[in-house]
Parts: C-alpha cells; sequence; structure tokens
C-alpha cells in the first residue's frame, strides 16, 4: 500500500512538472517512483505499474536534461513493465499504457540516435495500443495519432508510399473518434 502512495505521490508531482516546468518537481517524482519501484519489485501485483511510472519520469528527464542513461534505464523499465502485464478484467487498459509508454520511449532513441529499428519497434507498440483500446476510448485517438507520426516518419526514412497512405488513413482514424468540438482535436 505504501509503494501505491508513493506512486500516487511520483505522479502528482511529474504532473505538476508537466504543467510548470519546476525541475524539482521532476526530480522529486524520479526519486519518489525509483523507491516505489523497488518497494514494488515482490509485491503481488508485479513490480510492472511502478516501472511504467518511473520510465515515465525518466523519459521526461531524458527529454530535459538529454542524458542517455535516463532513456536507456527507462526503456529497460518499460519493456520489462510490458512483459509483466496482469490478466484478467484490467489487463488490456495496463498493456495498452504500457505498450504506448515503451513505443513513446523508443521513439525518442530513434529521434536520438536514427536507428529506423526503435521507430519501427514504436509503431507495433502504438498499434498494438490502439488494438488493445475499446472504440470510443478516450485514449484512443492518442494511441492511433502516435501511430500514424510514427508512420509518417517511417515513410520520411524508407520512401515507402504504402507507409504514407496507412499514415493519413490511421490519422483520419483518431479524427473521427474525436468529436468536432473537442478542444484536443487541435492536436490530430
Amino acid at each position: 500500500l505504501y509503494a501505491m502512495w508513493l506512486n500516487n505521490l511520483g505522479e502528482a508531482l511529474l504532473a505538476r512538472f508537466e504543467q510548470t516546468g519546476a525541475e524539482a518537481d521532476l526530480d522529486e517524482s524520479a526519486g519518489v517512483l525509483e523507491q516505489a519501484a523497488r518497494l514494488a519489485a515482490g509485491a503481488p501485483a508485479g513490480p510492472g505499474m511502478f516501472q511504467t511510472s518511473l520510465s515515465g519520469a525518466l523519459g521526461a528527464r531524458y527529454l530535459l536534461r538529454g542524458d542517455p542513461a535516463d532513456l536507456d534505464r527507462a526503456i529497460g523499465l518499460a519493456t520489462s513493465a510490458v512483459t509483466s502485464i496482469p490478466t484478467g478484467a484490467q489487463a488490456a487498459a495496463f498493456a495498452a499504457r504500457r505498450k504506448h509508454n515503451l513505443g513513446t520511449l523508443l521513439r525518442c532513441r530513434y529521434e536520438a540516435h536514427g536507428d529506423v529499428a526503435d521507430l519501427q519497434a514504436a509503431a507495433r507498440w502504438f498499434h498494438e495500443s490502439a488494438d488493445l483500446t475499446p472504440p470510443g476510448s478516450r485514449a484512443m485517438a492518442r494511441h492511433q495519432v502516435a501511430l500514424a507520426d510514427a508512420l509518417r516518419d517511417i515513410y520520411g526514412s524508407t520512401g515507402e508510399p504504402r507507409l504514407l497512405e496507412d499514415a493519413i488513413s490511421t490519422y483520419r482514424q483518431a479524427l473521427a473518434t474525436t468529436g468536432t468540438e473537442t478542444p484536443a482535436r487541435a492536436s490530430y
């Protein structure tokens, strides 16, 4: 239970960092989430949720400071979290979030190093995230846009026309899942 409370605190600090840009919140978030992940290592429910949260903070810190060690560790944690997805009624929601998170981190590594294999892997994770998300879910458009962005960038690297067509189709699907008056629609 204590690990969960730490995780909640770390997630809230990360959200505040994203809102205000206060680096102290990001650093505290990473420290608190690190502690939560350590405590949860032997938990019956598994460490995956805690690894996902910590990988998100480390990914944010990488984007801010550019330390490749943060990105490498974040990808390792996210990969571990994907391999420890629970079973049961909520499994798809856990899996979608974890897979999207891993895709985002691999996309960051692609942007840093230019290895198209990272971008292709990211696209596969985004595709799986979308496949696991029920129609009408608020998360669907986010998964679809991430997939479309990855497909468009793979097209830019390979020149394969089918990928650009797939990206366009996926962007259209994302727009179709949002209402015309939805403020978030502007980013899709």
